[in-house]
Order: C-alpha cells, then sequence, then structure tokens
C-alpha cells in the first residue's frame, strides 16, 4: 500500500472518530423522545459507516497485490454515465426506479462470471438495495422522496 492511501484511510478514521463523538455530544430534545430518533442517530450512522467502509478499505488496500492495475480512464465512462442518467431520471421515473436501475448498472458492471449470474445478482442487489434505501428514508425518517410520474409513494 502506498503512503497516499495509508495518509487518506488513517484521515478518514480520524475525521469519523471525531464525527462519532460530536454527534455523541449532540442534546436529545423532548419532542424526539417519543420517536425515539433524535438528532444524533443520523450522523452517528454514517459516522460509523464511514469507519466500518475505511477499514474495510485499508485491510483491502493491505492485501491487495501491486500488480493489479487501477481502473483509469475509458473504463470509467460507463460509470459516470450511470451516475448523470440517475440525476437526470430521478425527478421524472422517481427515486424507486431510476435507484434500481442505477445500483442494478453499477453491480451489473462490477460482477463477474457469465451473464446469466450476473444479471441475477445485479437484480438481488439492485432489490434488497434500492429497497433498504427506501426503507429508511421513507418508512424510518420519513423523508418524501420523489415519486414521478408513479402513484405510490405519495
Amino acid at each position: 500500500m502506498d503512503w497516499l492511501k495509508l495518509l487518506v484511510g488513517l484521515g478518514l478514521l480520524g475525521i469519523s472518530s471525531l464525527w462519532i463523538t460530536e454527534s455523541l455530544s449532540l442534546p436529545f430534545p423532548s419532542y424526539a423522545r417519543a420517536s425515539k430518533v433524535g438528532p444524533a442517530h443520523f450522523p452517528l450512522l454514517v459516522a460509523s459507516l464511514l469507519l466500518l467502509f475505511t477499514i474495510l478499505w485499508l485491510v483491502r488496500e493491505h492485501r491487495k497485490s501491486q500488480e493489479e492495475p487501477e481502473v483509469r480512464g475509458i473504463r470509467l465512462i460507463p460509470w459516470y454515465l450511470g451516475y448523470a442518467g440517475y440525476v437526470v431520471l430521478v425527478p421524472f421515473l422517481g427515486f424507486v426506479p431510476a435507484t434500481f436501475a442505477l445500483v442494478a448498472m453499477i453491480t451489473g458492471l462490477k460482477t463477474k462470471g457469465p451473464w446469466p449470474l450476473r444479471v441475477g445478482r445485479s437484480l438481488v442487489a439492485a432489490i434488497l438495495i434500492t429497497g433498504v434505501e427506501w426503507s429508511i428514508f421513507q418508512k424510518w425518517l420519513g423523508v418524501p422522496l420523489p415519486t414521478g410520474v408513479w402513484p405510490w409513494g405519495r
């Protein structure tokens, strides 16, 4: 692992640790006691996930061989087009179909193996990830998500 990746990883570990400490010091207001969700829960969740993913990334980078070429240039174009398409499609199609399409495309590009296996894995991942994201934002946090032309979610 090169020094830049190590420094970035250590910086992210420090930022996430500081973020966790600061989010735990947020006051818990009386109006939030009924719903049991206070202002510290979301920053704490995000900081904890950042800490977890940083640790996983550092372990993976440590184990990865130096011979593996990095992804650069032309191979990233489908990813950028997918994200740009997502930004354009969310207002028209809504959160659920646009997120499903984005996750299916990304996991389809990332998964290796024969195409039926890749399609199956990408569809399962798209269903699970979209469902979890929708449940967190729409049901748990009560954030209204764009519905587009579809009647559900209103």
